[in-house]
């Protein structure tokens, strides 16, 4: 019965969402009962899809108000348990969903009655409990109030367990997740370490719930470890074709125009003149698994484009340090007359070793590493000079002013005492960001499964149901799990460059920021991109704030 609903759920019609700053507060509305194609799927009680209260709003014993969340009118907002929870659910936009987020999933009515107790290892009738990384206390407190306070947990209530690894290995995240298992969580999302794959592989065998925000599976992976584990980005198969899609139509076959320099030819030649040749540097992902690169070498070849030559690197980018190896992979590319480096790596690696040999090909960049960042780029890839020719494509949401993103959003909302926009703090973004998106597709999953919380009904709930995706200015990027019942949160991509004089949207001071391409418009692998690479560092930046 239950996949019946599921199948039922999949293919309803929704209506087409609205053209509308959804961000507004004019758009926030609240709402006694959701529309019945937007309650959750699973369980008995109203928003189950099964009988139950009426949804009137009764109130029980339980609340998802915490401490420093900001309270409903009429609601109270306690420091100790039992709590009161809201009479209304506070929802936005049409469809409904659940918060201001343009990425948050449908909004559920209000929930009364019995959750079934513990229905899973770290799911209690009163708790649910996931291990995240052990970072700012106040922002992991925050966040847990705010998710608590804004989600239907159907009378849990979530905890967050700080948790860290011994060392940076792999043994040492495989304890971990060991370690998050004996101590009764549910699940956990990506501790901010090498040697993830390890980690989330081990939770995987202990049958616990992980999701990450970094791109270290395919998709095939993914469901070979389903229902335990998800991505918020894309797998990395399909950032690879989009990547030798995007090369096809916008680099292939033209002047490598935005290097420097010459190749390593002899006699040499000035690479803007040269029609590109592509070389690749692959850094192993967070288990020391080596890429595999074939979709995008395939994808390449569908436009005659080949990858001349290519290096790797080890998991742990321990090669950072050692020149002799950096300077002999800049060596080896030069030497085959490279202009244009796909660099699925951190920059660092190479930068300063490919200035020391005046060489500053092209660098297309993506999500693989995080060069989708401003701020990881402009710390890690440390080279200005050879930043300054880094362009490529992300599945990340367009970055926005720092007040208006959805993490600063929530902090704020949660907890007013503290400042967390102060001067300094946006070299933190990165780390804030990966955080909230994890917690984002946690918790849409533990609300979309209903009372009966399980690791198949998280999977059920969220591959069964559409998230509404409204139309919106910021361009955050379409998100869902619904076709072709994936695992992995991204469904679309943009482009962007980096500027040297842009100013960054996060006020911090800083110069030098991302550039989106055509104000941050999302294109997918199918649909492609438009031919050519002139908007590439020649219109005015729009770097989203």
């Amino acid at each position: 019965m239950v996949l019946i609903v599921a199948s039922l759920a999949i293919t309803a019609n929704q209506a087409p969402p609205p053209a509308i700053a959804e961000l507004s507060p004019e758009a926030t509305q609240k709402i006694d009962q959701a529309p019945d194609s937007q309650a959750s799927q699973l369980g008995s009680a109203d928003g189950g899809g099964g009988g139950g209260t009426d949804g009137s709003g009764a109130t029980t014993s339980t609340s998802s108000t915490l401490p420093g969340a900001s309270a409903e009118p009429g609601e109270t907002t306690a420091t100790t348990q039992p709590f009161q929870r809201p009479r209304r659910r506070r929802c936005v936009g049409t469809p409904p969903r659940q918060t201001e987020d343009p990425q948050s999933p449908p909004c559920v009515p209000f929930w009364s009655g019995d959750n079934g107790g513990a229905t899973y290892k770290g799911v209690t009738g009163g708790e649910i409990r996931v291990a995240v990384p052990q970072e700012d206390a106040n922002m992991t407190a925050a966040l847990q109030a705010y998710f608590n306070a804004r989600y239907e947990l159907y009378g849990r209530r979530l905890v967050l367990v700080p948790t860290a690894p011994t060392s940076d290995s792999c043994e040492a995240l495989k304890a971990a997740a060991i370690s998050v298992n004996s101590q009764k969580n549910f699940g956990s999302i990506g501790l901010n370490h090498n040697y993830e794959r390890c980690y989330f592989d081990q939770l995987t065998l202990l049958k616990l719930v992980g999701v990450t925000s970094q791109p270290i599976y395919t998709e095939n992976e993914l469901a070979a470890r389903s229902p335990y584990l998800w991505n918020y980005p894309m797998g990395y198969e399909r950032i690879l074709r989009a990547t030798g899609r995007w090369i096809c139509d916008r680099l292939a076959g033209g002047p490598a125009r935005f290097a420097e320099g010459t190749d390593g030819s002899t006699p040499p030649q000035t690479m803007a003149a040269k029609t590109r040749v592509f070389g690749l540097l692959a850094q192993t992902d967070g288990g020391g698994v080596a890429l595999d690169t074939k979709p995008l070498e395939s994808a390449m070849a569908a436009c005659g484009a080949g990858i001349a030559e290519r290096y790797d690197f080890l998991a742990d980018g321990s090669q950072t340090g050692d020149l002799g190896a950096n300077t002999s992979a800049v060596i080896r590319l030069r030497s085959k007359g490279v202009t244009s480096v796909i660099c699925l790596c951190v920059g660092a690696i190479v930068g300063a070793a490919a200035t020391g040999q005046r060489w500053f090909p092209e660098w297309l960049v993506s999500t693989m590493n995080y060069n989708d960042y401003e701020n990881f780029l402009r710390y890690f890839f440390t080279d200005e000079q050879q930043r300054a020719n880094t362009f490529g494509i992300t599945v990340q949401p367009r970055q926005v002013a720092y007040k208006d993103t959805p993490v600063m959003q929530a902090l704020s909302d949660a907890d007013g005492a503290n400042d967390y926009t102060k001067s300094g703090d946006s070299i933190y973004m990165l780390a804030r960001q990966r955080f909230y998106h994890q917690l984002l597709l946690f918790v849409s999953g533990i609300q979309m499964a209903g009372p009966n919380l399980t690791p198949e009904t998280f999977r059920i709930g969220l591959q069964g149901r559409l998230f509404p995706n409204p139309e919106d200015p910021t361009r955050p990027g379409k998100v869902g799990f619904s076709a072709p019942k994936d695992h992995s949160m991204t469904e679309d991509i943009a482009e962007y460059y980096w500027s040297q004089l842009a100013q960054s949207p996060y006020g911090d001071g800083n110069v030098g920021s991302i550039c989106y391409v055509d104000g941050g418009r999302r294109r997918t692998e199918a649909t492609g991109f438009p031919k050519g690479d002139a908007p590439f560092f020649t219109s005015p930046c729009d770097s989203g704030g």
